[in-house]
């Protein structure tokens, strides 16, 4: 069964509405790797860092290319395949990618079939 282009667009808002709150994540788990990088005690800190990671990275490898998103996708799959040395260097580029898509949807005119509001006279 295929869903229908308003379904379709209403799932893509709604994943699109959630990279917001994953972008913050990221964000406060980079801040981690970092400061595993320099503190002794700081290296568990950042090994659930780069697990916690891996695991955005894996979803949004498999959901970035399901709505039309396949950027997210290969950068997701990069994140989740990084060595160490490399995760922050695929996250910065994964960051950068979503903030790219929030920018460019916010721009995007409401699809035809949501309400519009009436205009002041």
């Amino acid at each position: 069964m295929s869903l229908g282009p308003q379904v379709r667009a209403r799932l893509r808002r709604r994943f699109v509405g959630g990279l917001l709150g994953q972008l913050d994540r990221m964000r406060a788990l980079d801040i981690q790797l970092a400061e595993g990088a320099q503190l002794a005690e700081g290296a568990q800190l950042a090994e659930g860092a780069r697990e916690e990671l891996r695991t955005i990275g894996h979803r949004l490898a498999g959901t970035g290319s399901s709505f039309g998103l396949p950027r997210l996708s290969t950068l997701g799959r990069a994140l989740e395949h990084a060595p160490d040395e490399q995760m922050r260097p695929a996250l910065a580029a994964l960051m950068d990618a979503i903030g790219d898509v929030l920018r460019s949807e916010d721009k995007d005119p409401p699809p035809p079939s949501s309400p519009t509001s009436p205009s002041s006279p």
